[in-house]
């Protein structure tokens, strides 16, 4: 399968959809700040906890896709996308981060404390150099994420794509019947020692995306009135999950299968939405905006929570100015990242390329 200018254009828009919902997920506000604020709660849960559960899982499924997607009966194809990842996953990694801890440390100055969700703690009495790097690349203490919590998806990642070539011998001699362990994965998490909690789940979405480019199924343009069906389906399970938490304790309950429903649902609503099969004139500003993703993604921690709370400290600390920052920090961040990667692909664009792992 090849992919076609429709397509290329519709994972850009899907990634940076799922940009900003990442970004929501890290705007939003601790219930103790918002405590009564109904109108804020429910936002935030609808908008970060039920909608934006699916962004992260779509980043998997894409990069499973990608990286799968030419490879043949041949797996030195895979060593040759394990090389590519060097450059384009590893490296980026190590410098945000770097640049997490280097920013997050200007929180020891008390004139910028308050723009910092409390001060780090990686620099106390008992410092020990081994630990410092182990939170910092690997998994901070009492944690399952770095100290640059976002990137626990980039170093899942970058795990899976060390264990691609045994993904790939899945892929090619199960086949079909690699699905029977997914569906197991989509119920039940595995938990493997000295790895990462999310790594289960993780490998779940990215091969779920590596079977669909490495068998090479067509998923270019599929529009089907199905589609309303399927997103309501996934929206109603977030109300019903909002008003009765307990339905989410229940034996049958898969926080996976939901996830899977809406990614499904939205992949096809969009092609239903779209009348033709070419880009519309008004997503082409979204296009444009899409040469960021990875990099607003890389460094949007701690620096939007800058942004969040100079909204708050410019309206106050009410419930509208909590619900205003809310909404509004993801896109005006977007776009001052925006801003800042234009003016460092013009003025060092080789660092700009070794920042993003190429992406310019």
């Amino acid at each position: 399968m090849q992919i076609t200018g429709y397509l290329s254009n519709k994972l850009k828009i899907f990634s940076f959809v799922a940009t900003l919902l990442v970004l929501y997920i890290h705007s939003g506000f601790h219930q103790k700040e918002i405590q009564g604020m109904d109108i804020n709660f429910y936002v935030q849960t609808i908008i970060s906890g039920k909608i934006g559960r699916m962004a992260v899982p779509f980043f998997f499924v894409t990069s499973g896709f990608l990286f799968f997607l030419k490879v043949n009966e041949h797996i030195a194809a895979v060593f040759m996308n394990q090389r590519k990842r060097v450059q384009s996953l590893l490296l980026p990694y190590v410098f945000a981060c770097i640049f997490f801890v280097l920013t997050y440390s200007l929180a020891l100055v008390p004139a910028l404390s308050k723009f910092f969700n409390g001060a780090p703690d990686y620099l106390a009495d008992d410092f020990n150099v081994l630990r410092f790097l182990r939170s910092v690349f690997w998994m901070n203490e009492g944690r399952d994420s770095p100290l640059a919590f976002q990137l626990w998806y980039l170093r899942d990642l970058i795990l899976l794509v060390f264990i691609s070539p045994i993904i790939y011998l899945l892929l090619r001699y199960l086949g079909w019947f690699i699905i029977p362990l997914l569906g197991f994965l989509l119920f039940k998490e595995t938990h493997l020692p000295y790895l990462p909690q999310s790594i289960s789940t993780s490998f779940l979405w990215f091969t779920f995306g590596g079977l669909i480019g490495f068998k090479k199924i067509n998923i270019n343009y599929f529009r089907t009135s199905w589609s309303w069906l399927i997103m309501f389906l996934f929206l109603a399970i977030g109300v019903v999950e909002l008003c009765y938490p307990t339905v989410m304790l229940q034996p049958f309950y898969s926080d996976n299968v939901v996830i899977l429903l809406g990614i499904i649902g939205c992949w096809l609503f969009y092609d239903y939405v779209n009348q033709h099969q070419d880009v519309p004139a008004g997503q082409s500003l979204i296009l444009r905006a899409t040469a960021f993703t990875f990099f607003v993604y890389l460094y949007h921690e701690p620096t939007i929570n800058i942004v969040r709370k100079l909204i708050v400290i410019g309206v106050g600390k009410t419930s509208f100015g909590y619900l205003l920052s809310y909404l509004l920090s993801p896109l005006l961040f977007y776009l001052l990242a925006a801003i800042v990667a234009i003016y460092l692909i013009k003025i060092v664009p080789a660092f700009y390329r070794l920042l993003t792992g190429g992406r310019i």
